[in-house]
């Protein structure tokens, strides 16, 4: 096992999807959506491979996508 080996230490929305506003029975679109990990090094980089708490029709309770990338979350 590698430990010098940088490791995520946190996720951020850059750039938010070029679609904001919804209506119940649509799905969210991540078009635009850009997701980027910092390093306990310092550096950043944009990912994919993320996951997204909200792939089905949206309910008018559905106010926030949560990402997910390895065991990081953020919204």
């Amino acid at each position: 096992l590698d430990t010098d080996a940088p490791y995520v230490v946190s996720i951020t929305v850059e750039h938010n999807p070029d679609k904001t506003r919804y209506y119940a029975g649509e799905t969210f679109d991540p078009t635009g959506m850009v997701v980027t990990a910092v390093y306990n090094d310092g550096h950043k980089e944009n990912i994919n491979g993320y996951k997204l708490s909200l792939t089905k029709e949206l309910t008018l309770g559905n106010d926030t996508v949560y990402i997910t990338y390895g065991v990081l979350k953020t919204s």
